[in-house]
């Protein structure tokens, strides 16, 4: 889980460090032609300057890549972040000398005639190195600071529960509070040997015992169990591992005797991590930007049928446009889904009325003829229309296109262990459950669906469900 968050941040980074390599190359370049008052940009210069920018790049890179430290996330001093930064520097300085002298001797290019002088080449280089080594600085002290905010602010959190209650927890605990930077909010410790008789550990509360675990699972959001102890508790973590792979968060033990030189870096004690559901690397980042992009794109071509189905709505029913509706999402997190409103305006409050007629198992509410539903409501369930807004639950990071459809929290509630794990990964707008059958499917093989789906999870599964999805939409199937 730490690792996780290592990685996406220094892949950040090294984005914008390249972003700012740009700028400093343009900055020091616009000084040198105001300066020494060189021609003006023509054809020739532009391709030039786009050479050099490219070997600049590509040298930057690499060592922005394989130099290690560069991108931690603990806040230190700035002496100690420029003395990380500056042995980086130098060497992709001296390789960036060595391959121009390379370039102009083997091909002569290397002259770059937009400074007409090499006196004038080499003041340019020097500004540059100097502006990059000093927004790439700025940039290191800027992100700590930004994410201590957002992470004071309540955004942008991991919730972990920590279980154990020695030593190696308490120092846990008092390192993940005095960096909010990192991104982690510990919502409480588990003392599973019912030693400690205190309630809270530095406004963290404590809970009694392992088998509070289950219930503290079904009742919160929980990214990832941290086990904390000495090496004499070893034996406890089987325990906790299959609570984890039973939910599908990530499991990790933090235990002095692992020596993990990375996790020590960054201030915390080594640590080990059980992952049990594959939503990380290449085809996940893939998966992300397809969401992103296609939500932003479709809620434009579909902007018509917006405008055509809210105008109906408002014409034929009382009430919003919209239905906004508290769901649960990946692990736990709570989250509003919104529909176009295909019931009456008190519906939710006519449900309690309606239980006996429940033709679904389990504790998920279906209805064949809901006598809550508004006229063109029907129209809308029936070929999943009233779906359509989810797109922006899909651009705000809430949902994916593929992934098991949102459940409520009063049905999460009386979800076995088991079952849990399907919060695991994004909800979607569409699944498997969707194109084989929707309300013809039971409760049970309904939720043994998403989590096949989760096991077998692909990017060309995605695009199979996707690309089933219209025709059991236009056929209706299984709609209620």
């Amino acid at each position: 889980m730490f690792k996780e968050q290592m990685v996406s941040f220094r892949k950040i980074g090294i984005l914008v460090d390249l972003i700012l390599t740009v700028l400093a190359f343009y900055l020091a370049q616009f000084l040198i032609q105001e300066s020494f008052s060189t021609h003006p940009f023509n054809s020739d210069l532009i391709q030039k300057g786009s050479i050099l920018l490219l070997l600049i790049l590509s040298i930057w890179f690499l060592f922005f890549y394989f130099e290690k430290g560069l991108y931690g996330f603990r806040s230190i001093s700035l002496f100690k972040t420029a003395k990380k930064l500056i042995p980086a520097f130098l060497k992709a300085f001296s390789v960036l000398l060595a391959s121009v002298l390379l370039l102009k001797f083997l091909a002569g290019i290397g002259d770059f005639s937009l400074f007409k002088s090499s006196h004038r080449f080499m003041t340019f280089l020097f500004l540059f190195g100097g502006f990059s080594f000093f927004f790439c600085l700025s940039f290191r002290k800027a992100i700590p600071s930004f994410l201590r905010y957002v992470g004071r602010k309540g955004h942008n959190l991991k919730r972990i529960l920590v279980v154990g209650m020695g030593k190696p927890a308490l120092n846990f605990v008092k390192e993940i509070k005095i960096h909010p930077e990192w991104g982690y909010q510990i919502i409480g410790i588990l003392d599973w040997e019912r030693k400690r008789f205190r309630q809270r550990y530095l406004s963290v509360p404590v809970i009694s015992g392992l088998d509070c675990l289950p219930r503290m699972i079904k009742n919160r959001q929980i990214d990832g169990l941290v086990f904390a102890a000495s090496k004499k508790f070893l034996g406890m973590i089987q325990p906790i591992i299959s609570v984890g792979e039973k939910i599908g968060v990530p499991t990790n033990s933090l235990a002095d005797f692992f020596p993990l030189s990375r996790c020590k870096e960054e201030g915390i004690q080594p640590l080990v991590s059980c992952h049990f559901v594959h939503r990380k690397g290449f085809c996940a980042s893939v998966k992300y930007l397809i969401d992103r992009i296609s939500a932003f794109v479709g809620i434009i071509i579909v902007s018509p049928i917006f405008l055509f189905v809210s105008a109906l709505i408002k014409a034929t029913s009382e009430g919003p446009v919209f239905f906004k509706q508290k769901r649960v999402g990946l692990n736990g997190k709570r989250f509003y889904i919104y529909k176009f409103r295909t019931m009456v305006k008190d519906a939710e409050k006519m449900k309690k009325l309606l239980q006996d007629k429940n033709e679904m198992d389990g504790p998920v509410f279906k209805i064949k003829d809901d006598p809550r539903m508004i006229g063109v409501g029907r129209i809308l369930r029936k070929f999943s229309l009233d779906e359509l807004p989810q797109l922006f639950n899909v651009l705000l990071g809430d949902m994916s296109l593929v992934g098991p459809r949102p459940p409520l929290p009063e049905e999460v509630s009386q979800y076995e262990l088991w079952q849990r794990r399907r919060l695991s990964v994004k909800p979607g707008i569409t699944c498997l459950w969707q194109v084989n059958g929707r309300n013809n499917i039971d409760f049970q093989n309904w939720m043994k669906l998403d989590l096949q789906y989760i096991d077998n999870w692909s990017l060309w599964l995605d695009i199979k469900i996707l690309a089933k999805t219209l025709p059991a939409v236009i056929l209706a199937k299984g709609a209620r």
